[in-house]
């Protein structure tokens, strides 16, 4: 007697498409936390790390993470979140059922996706233009079943160029993946705002890695985005006399890179004692305005 697939639980008459418990999706998305985010940066790929739990975890397979859930009232996984083309990661490579997890109140659907040989791993390949599970492919459109949370791991990296898109979201209440418990710095609003702001100053003061393309969204900043620089503005401008010594373009701009690297640091005192060693507030708000400008090829930006 065969052995009826395990994804064969999430089946449903519904029709993708067509009924409202299935939604169409093209990208897929990745959430973090900030050191994570800013290491993605740096490597220009997402990396991945041994998986942790489940029917993999003996194979000490390395995988990235990826999911088309977007998780509107906050991500257990962080508040930063890397949007990657569907298509681009999908190409080639192979999907394949891993396993199903009820311990949550929406299911997890973990799917492998993999252009390797995977022989040895516990998997079992899936045709999502035949297979009832919660991924589908009708004609050339993707869908997922709303009512599962699809975790598509993937055994490479992920490259930068598959990346869309880089927003500040929410982090959900009362619970951190990353710490395994109630306390994350980026769960709280005020704290995840402080700790969005430091990304921000660190791309400021030390290069934006790469990052322009994924931050800037058409004539504005992406979501979430914008804040971050308004609030280091705030954080790094008020409260100065100015009228400091450092009277020139090149040194202000130093001051501000400087300013911004020790901020993302955790020390803020010190980060507004750099800036006010500039001599007026406009040559402040014009160097670092245009450091902004240049470094993520945004030309129009302003602060108002």
């Amino acid at each position: 007697m065969a052995t009826v697939p395990e994804w064969r639980s999430f089946a449903t008459s519904a029709v993708p498409g067509v009924d409202d418990c299935w939604e169409e999706f093209t990208g897929v998305w990745h959430y973090t936390h900030m050191m994570p985010a800013l290491r993605i940066a740096e490597d220009r790929q997402i990396s991945g790390r041994l998986i942790y739990d489940g029917k993999l975890l003996a194979t000490r397979t390395e995988v990235a993470y990826l999911s088309p859930k977007q998780w509107g009232g906050g991500s257990i996984y962080g508040s930063f979140c890397f949007e990657a083309s569907w298509p681009e990661i999908h190409g080639p490579r192979k999907l394949y059922w891993v396993e199903e997890n009820r311990s949550y109140q929406n299911p997890i659907a973990r799917f492998l996706l993999s252009w390797n040989d995977v022989t040895r791993l516990p998997v079992t390949p899936y045709d999502p233009t035949t297979d009832d599970g919660p991924l589908r492919l009708v004609g050339d459109k993707w869908y997922w079943l709303k009512t599962s949370v699809p975790e598509i791991v993937i055994d490479d990296p992920v490259p930068f160029s598959a990346l869309r898109r880089l927003t500040f979201e929410s982090h959900r209440q009362g619970y951190c993946h990353h710490t395994k418990s109630r306390s994350c710095s980026e769960m709280d609003a005020a704290k995840r705002m402080d700790v969005q702001t430091s990304f921000v100053a660190r791309l400021v003061g030390g290069g934006a890695i790469g990052l322009q393309d994924l931050m800037v969204d058409g004539d504005d900043f992406a979501w979430g985005v914008r804040s971050g620089f308004t609030n280091l503005w705030l954080r790094l401008f008020k409260g100065h006399s100015w009228d400091g010594p450092i009277a020139d373009d090149v040194g202000a701009a130093d001051l501000i890179a400087g300013a911004c690297l020790t901020y993302h640091a955790g020390d803020v005192g010190r980060a507004k004692r750099l800036m006010a060693l500039i001599d007026t507030e406009e040559r402040a708000e014009r160097i670092f305005r245009d450091m902004i400008r240049e470094q993520f090829d945004f030309p129009t930006f302003d602060w108002d």
